[in-house]
């Protein structure tokens, strides 16, 4: 609630909102989690499929037979979303469409997270061009990278406010309330590539933080 738009109180009803030209064809995402909680929150029938990205798929024997059984539009791909391999096999799966919906929400399993800005920037990048045009990113960040964060979405608000929605949230710990987070949407004339720090600001800010 704390990176959604003002005014606004329920992730369900802003998303279904803003991709309401995508009803029943619209994609989600979920890094970090098997998604099935998450993707099941919405209307039936409002999502096309979605795929869940985790380490681990912590779903039981029966949970996964019934998925199998029903043909579920849902499917989990045990990876490390960390690994260049895990988006070679998620591209495929995606089979050169793109998506409407990305969603980061690793909670306490941030602490798993590498705290270095390029590998970060290079995940956000790949997200970013996963994006569909209009489509809406979700993501949880350590507090380690605040500055940078703050930096960034400045950045953003200052030369690509026309084309880029972006709002963040600063938290105290990654396992507090709020925790560090923000939310994106890829607006038409949006850049092809995610605007990033140059390197010696990210650097800069970086250190700062220490």
């Amino acid at each position: 609630r704390y990176v959604l738009p003002e005014g606004e109180i329920s992730l369900k009803n802003y998303i279904e909102v803003i991709l309401e030209k995508r009803k029943g064809k619209a994609i989600g995402i979920e890094f970090g989690g098997p998604g099935v909680s998450f993707f099941n929150g919405f209307t039936p029938g409002f999502l096309k499929r979605s795929i869940g990205v985790t380490l681990v798929d912590h779903r039981g024997k029966a949970e996964k037979l019934l998925d199998y059984v029903r043909k579920s539009a849902h499917k989990v791909l045990e990876a490390d979303i960390f690994d260049n391999d895990t988006y070679k096999s998620l591209k495929s799966k995606l089979n050169g469409e793109k998506v409407d919906l990305i969603m980061e929400r690793m909670a306490k399993g941030l602490d798993l997270v590498p705290i270095e800005p390029y590998t970060i920037s290079k995940i956000l990048k790949i997200w970013y061009e996963l994006l569909r045009e209009e489509g809406v990113m979700f993501v949880q960040v350590p507090v380690a990278f605040n500055n940078i964060l703050t930096i960034w979405v400045d950045k953003i608000k200052k030369e690509y406010n026309s084309v880029i929605e972006i709002k963040f949230e600063i938290g105290r710990s990654d396992n507090g309330l709020p925790c560090s987070s923000f939310h994106l949407r890829k607006l038409p004339g949006a850049p092809r590539e995610l605007p990033l720090l140059d390197p010696r600001t990210a650097k800069r800010a970086f250190i700062s933080k220490f």
